[in-house]
């Protein structure tokens, strides 16, 4: 049987599925990786286990179902915006430094508008602390002795194909999250890279998400394992998880694409490179015509985590929590909810924006905490929805993620939108987007198309209730409304 191996390296978990020809999944392995918080605002993983877990995850899966024959090819999807600092002989002297890192706050509080400005129309992702470009500028600034000593700087999927491979090779995608990619150009850009003192051959090539390496090595410096696969099995660059879950979606440039995890994003492919005059989204490069142009956010699911444990302390399951906000009117009777614990990424890109709650009152219960803290997230994707759609309105929204479980969630976004939203009956749409890739690369037949699947459609009788809350949370964002 013909298969196609998957690793998806993820915030939470490293995942390593194999899919057949019909996109059924063969086999899975998942490994939790943890996120250390040394400081405040800090966010580390360590590389070395994350490599582990990519080989220990590849030699589960493929020991439980290599009786069925050999694999095709290995492809990769990523978690963005990670930067490793590594030695002459390629070892790790940072940890991985992930997106959820704000220790460059203070880096991006000084840039000015100017610099901004050249971040985006070069990179086409705003200056952020989340972005390589800035966490260089903060270790350049603050750990001057480490900065000089890292050879060369990489990203995690990068890291772990160089493992397997020996070569540095980092996908159009990726590189383009890093903020050092010219879109343009599609090289590193010599003038930011010249500011940080940082030399090409320091960093991997950039590459379309289809180039192919070949697995050359079964075991490994850094680690005490060996990797089971046959040597010289082809592995497929890849590409980042938000680009390849549109592709594993089956999304068309007239769909949104929305995911709604711990945190939450909403996205659109366009076949050239759209960038935003205000900002407010990024673009990346999947392959040739096929950009993609959305925004990532911090508010999502651990805004309800948050809320349940540390304000409300609801006894139940985080579903039953849901569907407390079933008890209560759209727009919550005017109760308004900032969701930024966090600060927030699109599209306001502000580390320092903070949450608040608005316009309380003896009549509010815990529910109408729950429905509001549920609609802020999906106005706040629909602000950067409304931005996708300046060009060209979209016909449905493909959704997927934790969220999907909660009826009363799924619906809100169909009646926020006003929109039909489409579950997605895969989950793991990031590493089926890896699987097409691979079939492409390889110069196979896509999956065959899926059929059915559960559609939400938009109540026409909420429109008014959500077009005068959503302009309340524009205007609670914005401070002109007041407790």
């Amino acid at each position: 049987m013909a298969y196609i191996l998957t690793a998806d390296l993820g915030t939470t978990s490293i995942k390593v599925l194999a899919f057949d020809l019909q996109a059924m999944v063969l086999a899975e392995h998942a490994t939790p990786v943890v996120t250390q918080r040394p400081l405040p605002d800090w966010a580390e993983q360590d590389p070395v286990f994350i490599l582990q877990a990519v080989i220990d995850g590849l030699n589960v899966v493929y020991g439980n179902i290599k009786h069925l024959g050999e694999p095709l090819a290995l492809s990769f999807s990523t978690a963005m915006h990670s930067l490793i600092g590594l030695d002459e002989k390629d070892a790790p002297i940072t940890p991985s430094i992930i997106w959820s890192d704000n220790r460059a706050a203070s880096i991006w509080e000084s840039l000015s508008t100017e610099q901004h400005q050249y971040f985006y129309a070069t990179s086409g992702i705003p200056g952020h602390p989340m972005t390589p470009l800035l966490k260089l500028m903060w270790l350049q600034q603050n750990q001057a002795d480490l900065f000089r000593r890292a050879k060369r700087w990489v990203g995690i999927k990068d890291f772990v194909l160089a493992n397997l491979s020996g070569e540095w090779l980092c996908d159009y995608s990726v590189a383009g999250a890093s903020g050092l990619l010219n879109l343009k150009t599609l090289n590193w850009d010599q003038q930011l890279l010249a500011s940080l003192k940082i030399q090409p051959k320091q960093l991997p090539h950039a590459c379309p998400s289809l180039e192919q390496c070949i697995l050359t090595r079964n075991k490994f410096d850094l680690i005490p394992s060996m990797l089971n696969l046959p040597i010289g099995l082809p592995i497929i660059v890849g590409g980042s998880d938000g680009c390849l879950a549109n592709l594993g979606a089956a999304a068309s440039e007239s769909d949104l694409v929305a995911t709604i995890g711990t945190s939450s994003a909403i996205r659109r492919f366009v076949p050239d490179l759209q960038l935003d005059v205000q900002r407010r989204v990024f673009c990346y490069v999947l392959q040739e015509n096929q950009y993609v142009i959305g925004g990532g956010t911090n508010a999502g699911a651990v805004v309800l985590e948050w809320l349940k444990n540390q304000i409300t302390h609801y006894q139940g399951s985080f579903y039953e929590f849901f569907d407390l906000a079933s008890t209560v009117s759209a727009g919550s009777e005017g109760l308004i909810f900032l969701p930024y614990l966090q600060g927030e990424r699109a599209p306001w890109w502000n580390p320092k924006l903070r949450g608040s709650i608005l316009k309380l009152d003896m009549r509010h219960t815990q529910a109408h905490l729950v429905r509001a803290a549920m609609e802020s997230i999906i106005y706040n994707l629909k602000v950067i929805g409304e931005a996708l759609q300046e060009q060209s309105k979209a016909k449905k929204i493909i959704a997927g993620g934790g969220f999907a479980r909660s009826k009363v969630w799924v619906q809100m976004m169909a009646d926020v939108f006003q929109l039909p939203v489409h579950l997605q009956d895969t989950p793991e749409t990031s590493s089926l987007g890896a699987a097409k890739l691979a079939l492409l690369a390889l110069g196979l037949p896509d999956f065959p198309g899926e059929e059915g699947g559960t559609v939400y459609s938009p109540n026409p009788g909420l429109q008014d209730a959500y077009e005068e809350g959503y302009a309340a949370f524009l205007s609670g964002v914005n401070g002109d409304e007041k407790c």
